[in-house]
C-alpha cells in the first residue's frame, strides 16, 4: 500500500517527509487508547472489582487496536476509494498529521494534506509537492 500525501505547495514538503518517519508505527496504535497510570489506579482506592472490570475493558480495547491494525496496515491488501478501511487508513493519516504539526510545526496545523491510498505509482513530474509513503518498508519518496 502506497500512501500519497500533499499539501500543494513545495514549500511545506519536508515537513511531510519528516512527518512520514516513522509513520507506519504509529498508525493505529494502541498507545492512543487511554491506559492505566499510577494517579489512574491511586483513585480506585480498595475497589478491586472496578479496577479489575475497567483493566479488562482496556485489554479488549487494546486487543481490537491490534487486529484493526494487523487488518489495515497488511500491505496484501488493495482498498478501493469510498470503502470503508480506504477513509479509516486516510482518516488516521489526517489525525496524525494534526498531533505531528501541532507539536512540531505549529503554524501550519491548520493546514491538511490531501491523502489518498494507491497500489502503484506512474511515472510524472509533481514539482515536489507530493510525498508518496510505502507501508510495507516504512519509507517514502518525494515527486
Amino acid at each position: 500500500m502506497i500512501i500519497r500525501l500533499t499539501l500543494s505547495d513545495n514549500d511545506f514538503t519536508h515537513y511531510i517527509e519528516e512527518f512520514c518517519l516513522g509513520l507506519r508505527d504509529r498508525m493505529f496504535n494502541y498507545e492512543y487508547i487511554p491506559s492505566f497510570s499510577e494517579p489512574m489506579v491511586e483513585t480506585y482506592k480498595g475497589d478491586v472489582e472496578t479496577y479489575s472490570q475497567d483493566w479488562i475493558s482496556y485489554l479488549e480495547r487494546r486487543k481490537a487496536y491490534q487486529n484493526k491494525r494487523a487488518k489495515l496496515m497488511n500491505p496484501d491488501n488493495r482498498y478501493k476509494k469510498g470503502t470503508k478501511e480506504y477513509k479509516e487508513i486516510c482518516d488516521e493519516v489526517r489525525r496524525l498529521w494534526k498531533m505531528f504539526t501541532e507539536k512540531n510545526v505549529g503554524y501550519i496545523a491548520d493546514e491538511v494534506p490531501k491523502v489518498s491510498i494507491q497500489h502503484s505509482l506512474e511515472e510524472g513530474w509533481e514539482n515536489g509537492e507530493v510525498v508518496y509513503y510505502f507501508t510495507p518498508y516504512d519509507k517514502y519518496i518525494t515527486k
